[in-house]
């Protein structure tokens, strides 16, 4: 996050403040129907012992750490960090260079690969869907508001309240 500010000065920062309502039901409703997705699609596939396997080792993380610190850990600085780093300064970057769409598919397939070395293709594969999603609101609103809610909302209901395995 402080590398995205640094490199690219004054720009992130204007993309905070682009708080609104809209922004604010762009980030809640898109964070709650990425968990109704991956819920879902859970619920249909979870049949397949290999997803059940992954999905859990994802989960097995947390049994270290208390859900309050996983809580705070996930809403700052993990969210707005990958967000202001990935659609911030990634996305934007490559938008600039590139063009908007190619931009936004080059961010969201670096974002899944970084992910990579888990060796988790459940993981690697959610990282793919949301960093589109993310990537998308960011492209539509101009603002790291409602990536930075969705993430946060997202990431605490897939790993701490509502958890899928």
């Amino acid at each position: 996050m402080m590398l995205s500010l640094a490199i690219n000065g004054d720009k992130p920062a204007s993309a905070y403040r682009k708080v609104n309502l809209r922004n604010i039901i762009y980030g809640v409703t898109c964070g709650l129907l990425l968990y109704a997705f991956f819920y879902a699609g859970f619920e249909a596939l979870k049949s397949a012992p290999f997803l059940t396997q992954e999905v859990s080792s994802v989960y097995n993380l947390r049994q270290s750490t208390s859900p309050y610190t996983i809580a705070l850990l996930l809403l700052f600085p993990i969210a707005p960090g990958e967000e202001t780093y990935w659609r911030g300064l990634v996305q934007r970057r490559l938008s600039e260079k590139i063009g908007a769409r190619p931009g936004l598919v080059l961010a969201t397939i670096a974002y899944a690969l970084v992910h990579l070395p888990t060796l988790n293709p459940a993981l690697i594969i959610t990282a793919l869907i949301d960093g589109l999603v993310w990537g998308t609101l960011y492209q539509l609103t101009d603002s790291l508001v409602p990536g930075i809610i969705s993430h946060a909302l997202w990431d605490i209901l897939i790993f701490v309240t509502l958890p899928l395995a």
